[in-house]
């Protein structure tokens, strides 16, 4: 019988052992989920505490409610864009869905690139930080590279937030930290798409030929006053596909994030 014993608090521990269950594919798609009261009584917490735990992981898109109870959500060839990142960050604290896995190759202040000093910016002589990444989508044994990113943060969050040049994914999210140590606020967001060819490097993270097509994305997070909080570039192999929703009135739209 699982137990709350570790440091985490108990809706946590919860959280990460059903998350756990179903990305290394003992829960599958489909699969149904024991009562919030019945996991309530296995913990030994309240039925709050394990129904918020559950609740995050609905948040996160690894399962679903219905009048007959939860299930292992199915997963889906969809990516998120950068808006659904943030609209997750405000909603649950976490830019990315629990049915992928971050997996950081680099985290480093390197030498700041021009481009990306003129688009934040920042000093072109000084530098930057620079974290990079492979997602990983579904469960085990069908796990496989969905994206390829980069994030650009100003060099002295290095001290601020010491998780940015640490090669492991940043609890939440860097931006949620950011926001945290420093007081600042996301209040705007800009995305860039394109279609082109992977080079060497993309390729071989994606697991793709040299010259295969794909999606290519940047985005910029900015405060009230314009000041870049994160710049970032994508790419998506070309099985994977980006959606948002939006209402038209009036001769306007509005959009609404899914």
């Amino acid at each position: 019988m699982p137990l709350a014993k570790r440091v985490d608090p108990p809706y946590v521990q919860v959280m990460d052992h059903y998350r756990r269950l179903i990305l290394d594919g003992s829960l599958s798609e489909g699969d149904r989920l024991p009562p919030v009261a019945q996991i309530a009584r296995e913990w030994g917490i309240s039925t709050a505490t394990a129904a918020r735990g559950i609740g995050q992981l609905q948040i996160e898109g690894l399962l679903r409610t219905s009048p007959q109870g939860t299930f292992v959500e199915t997963l889906r060839p969809v990516s998120d864009t950068p808006r659904d990142r943030m609209t997750r960050v405000r909603r649950g604290g976490m830019a990315g869905s629990a049915a992928e896995m971050e997996v950081v190759r680099f985290a480093e202040l390197i030498r700041i690139p021009v481009y990306v000093a003129e688009l934040m910016g920042l000093d072109p002589g000084g530098q930057v930080i620079r974290r990079e990444s492979v997602t990983v989508a579904g469960r085990r044994p069908k796990a496989e590279p969905v994206m390829l990113s980069v994030s650009w943060f100003a060099p002295d969050l290095a001290g601020m937030v010491p998780e940015l040049l640490e090669t492991k994914p940043v609890r939440g999210s860097a931006v949620g930290r950011i926001e945290k140590a420093t007081g600042r606020v996301v209040t705007a967001g800009e995305d860039h798409l394109h279609g082109r060819a992977a080079d060497e490097r993309e390729a071989t993270a994606l697991g793709l030929p040299v010259g295969a097509p794909i999606l290519a994305g940047a985005y910029l997070w900015t405060e009230e006053d314009g000041g870049v909080l994160e710049y970032g570039e994508f790419c998506l192999p070309s099985r994977r596909t980006l959606r948002y929703r939006y209402e038209v009135t009036d001769g306007e739209s509005k959009d609404s994030g899914e």
